[in-house]
């Protein structure tokens, strides 16, 4: 393997546009914070009347999605060629974990 420079740094056209327009629709929303509120309003009432259903399927999708990930032709695929690092029992304990600091993250905030 030759040496390769990894490239660090900011990616300008992927970084800047969205930054512009996220400095953008803040400064839009402090500017005028009764006329955004009504636009968030009307998204907020748009995206959950008319594409309500498309995230229930997006949901039962990803659930059927899992199932054929664990029980189908990849249930035995392994990636890699190493043995796992944590046992399976451990990757549950670790999953609950996380999920628990998230819920006391998110319910703490609003606590």
């Amino acid at each position: 393997m030759k040496n390769e420079k990894r490239k660090t740094g900011i990616e300008p056209k992927v970084f800047f546009p969205p930054l512009i327009i996220v400095g953008i629709l803040c400064w839009l929303t402090v500017r005028d914070l009764d006329a955004a509120n009504v636009v968030i309003n009307a998204v907020f009432s748009y995206v959950t009347n008319v594409w309500g259903w498309a995230f229930e399927w997006y949901m039962v999708v990803m659930l059927f999605g899992w199932f054929w990930l664990v029980f189908g032709p990849y249930a035995k695929k392994r990636l890699g060629n190493e043995p796992p690092e944590f046992s399976t029992a451990s990757w549950i304990f670790m999953m609950f974990a996380s999920c628990t600091s998230a819920a006391v993250l998110f319910w703490g905030s609003i606590e």
